[in-house]
């Protein structure tokens, strides 16, 4: 699966990735022999809109060696898009069987000719097999990062404390969100919790209502997820309130740019349960945080942040 992401030391016209026949086609399958299926993330995202109307975007990828179109923004522009773009040659009748010829030979692999329906007896033994999620589990253990520990204060004791968990409220699984999933780890450690979350962006009466329930507690736990503006003043808020404050980004590991004085800070990579379990984890010393950096995190202006493989431990 393709993102739109702008590399232009491979692709320097500036096009997103999935966009990008140098990518796409001299990176991946020439110069890396792949052979597999290329999809393409979703072509409503904001990476591909922002750059191509939607009759332009699902051409181009095909042009650029992609072999499926992912979630195009309106369906009947982009069909109608790439039938005409084979019809009046711009797309050749060679490059589309490509991808015909992938598609159907996985078909094949995965015997779906045969049997096109999933096995629900056998899907209810594989979605949440407890091997499968206990690997899950040891994989985030060992990734979660910790970035920053400049006040000492990971990790936490058993003793208990009052805790407000706060942040952008994403949901997770089966209807559960960041907040509710990490307080009731945190909470299942001997924690008093406090439960607020907030909307992507929070506005100022959420911001001044996280602060009040701040002032009531002993330490603060607040995520961030893709940081914008309105969630760094969160983060800048709850920091000024006096009150110790463990910061993670449930997502991308780039937030703590945004806010450099956060004493403490944490990546996760993904707000999935087993990551807020390895969060509460790490936070308590059950395990010692042991992730590395994958990127180097720039400052703002220049420079360097943290260095690709930067990791803090106890």
């Amino acid at each position: 699966m393709t993102a739109h992401i702008v590399v232009p030391s491979v692709g320097p016209s500036g096009a997103p990735a999935t966009t990008s026949e140098p990518i796409m086609t001299g990176l991946l399958r020439e110069e890396l022999g792949f052979d597999g299926l290329i999809v393409t993330d979703a072509l409503g995202m904001g990476g591909a809109t922002s750059t191509y109307p939607p009759d332009v975007a699902p051409v181009r990828a095909l042009k650029a060696g992609v072999d499926q179109l992912l979630l195009p923004p309106t369906m009947d522009v982009a069909y109608k898009a790439v039938l005409n773009s084979v019809r009046n040659g711009e797309v050749s009748k060679k490059r589309l069987d490509q991808s015909v010829y992938r598609i159907v030979r996985l078909k094949l692999r995965q015997g779906l000719f045969d049997k096109p329906f999933v096995d629900v007896d056998n899907a209810e033994k594989v979605v949440g097999a407890p091997d499968h999620l206990a690997d899950a589990q040891e994989i985030t253990d060992r990734t979660t990062t910790l970035i920053k520990n400049a006040a000492g204060v990971l990790p936490l004791s058993g003793d208990s404390r009052r805790i407000l968990v706060t942040g952008r409220n994403d949901a997770v699984l089966l209807g559960d969100t960041v907040a509710n999933h990490l307080s009731n780890s945190i909470r299942a450690r001997g924690q008093t919790v406090t439960t607020f979350g907030t909307s992507a962006s929070p506005t100022p009466a959420q911001i001044d209502q996280a602060v009040a329930l701040a002032a009531q507690g002993d330490l603060v736990v607040v995520t961030t997820n893709n940081t914008n503006a309105a969630q760094q003043d969160l983060v800048r808020a709850l920091l000024a309130s006096g009150k110790p404050v463990v910061w993670a980004g449930v997502r991308n590991p780039h937030d703590i740019a945004g806010n450099t004085s956060a004493p403490t800070y944490l990546a996760t990579y993904g707000f999935t349960p087993g990551s807020l379990e390895s969060l509460a984890k790490v936070m308590f010393g059950e395990v010692n945080p042991s992730g590395k950096l994958p990127v180097t995190i720039p400052a703002t202006g220049g420079g360097v942040l943290f260095p690709f493989g930067h990791n803090v431990s106890y």
